[in-house]
Parts: structure tokens; sequence; C-alpha cells
């Protein structure tokens, strides 16, 4: 029962971190519109990689969360690990892009 309940709490968590997401780029969308900044647009745009990854921790939330099957004998919980690597790696891909650019 227990680990229902803490799934139960990391699904809630991972449903407020996208509506929250998806609130910010909403705001940032309507505040370049109403003022034609571009930076703003561009914040705002850059955000919904922000979504896409909120996104990805609700999926794997909830694959995590699937018993064990014939496939997956020890369950699913390895979701969350994978998505947090490939979470990683495109941090880690933006970061030297800004270096890249950063050095021409």
């Amino acid at each position: 029962m227990e680990e229902q309940v803490r799934h139960t709490i990391t699904r809630r968590a991972a449903l407020l971190a996208f509506a929250s997401t998806v609130t910010v780029v909403l705001v940032k969308l309507v505040a370049a519109a109403i003022s034609g900044s571009i930076s703003v647009l561009a914040e705002g745009l850059q955000s919904l990689l922000d979504v896409f990854m909120s996104l990805m921790a609700l999926w794997a939330v909830k694959v995590s969360a699937e018993p064990p099957d014939r496939e997956h004998p020890h369950g699913h919980s390895k979701a969350q690990h994978l998505s947090s690597a490939f979470q990683m790696i495109l941090v880690m891909f933006t970061a030297g892009i800004i270096v890249w650019q950063a050095s021409l």
C-alpha cells in the first residue's frame, strides 16, 4: 500500500509540474503577443521544450506504476531512469550548442 501512496504523490507532482509549465508558456506567449517582443516570444517557444519534458515525466511515472509482467518480471520502474537519462542528454546537448555558439 505504501508503494501505491508514493506513486500517487509522484503522479500528482508530475501533473502539477506539467500544468505549471503549460501556464508559464501561455503567459510568455501572451506577453510576447502584447509586447511584440521577439525575445519574450523566443523564451516562450523555448519553454515548449519544458512542456515536452513534463509530458515525458508523466509518461515515465505512468509506465513505472505498471505491475510486473512476463517481459518485465521486476516491474517497469526503469522507465523513470530512462526518462531522466534522456532529459540529461538533452540538457548536455543544449549546453554544448550554447558553448559552441558562444565561441563563434
